[in-house]
């Protein structure tokens, strides 16, 4: 039965983060409600850790990379700081969520989860943090399969 709820969650999960990537917030919003409805909490955490690994393994990271640094890209004017100021908490938690999971620092990651709030809206919102910042930055990031293409 375990191994049924952690296929069903990454399923989900895979199918969230594609619409993401491909822009449709109301899909992928629509897939993580079935996760949560589906699979509960246990599931969303699958999926969770699932979008970290998949960012980490997307560019690189690995417990060979060394010390990470998290920064920020304006979407305006496409400027990167390190600074959280003007940040939303939600987004500098999910960054640091992400960070920390690639760090393989499980007690940072775990204190950010116990860091969240009671409120089921809003910690939906800081979920939704996470799945946006793998998409949005997974899709400005070279794509491995394109960089070789031309070999």
């Amino acid at each position: 039965m375990a191994d049924t709820l952690k296929e069903r969650a990454r399923t989900l999960a895979a199918y969230a983060l594609r619409d993401a990537r491909a822009g449709d917030y109301a899909a992928a919003s629509k897939r993580v409600s079935e996760l949560n409805a589906e699979c509960g909490g246990a599931g969303v955490m699958i999926a969770v850790a699932g979008w970290c690994d998949t960012l980490a393994a997307h560019t690189g990271i690995s417990e060979n990379s060394g010390p990470l640094t998290l920064g920020w890209k304006d979407a305006e004017t496409g400027r990167v700081h390190l600074g959280t100021e003007g940040v939303p908490d939600r987004v500098r938690w999910a960054g640091q969520l992400i960070v920390a999971r690639a760090a393989l620092d499980k007690p940072m990651f775990d204190a950010l989860i116990m860091s969240l709030p009671e409120d089921k809206a809003v910690v939906g919102s800081y979920v939704g943090a996470v799945l946006e910042t793998v998409a949005v930055t997974m899709n400005g990031l070279p794509d491995a399969a394109s960089e070789t293409d031309g070999e």
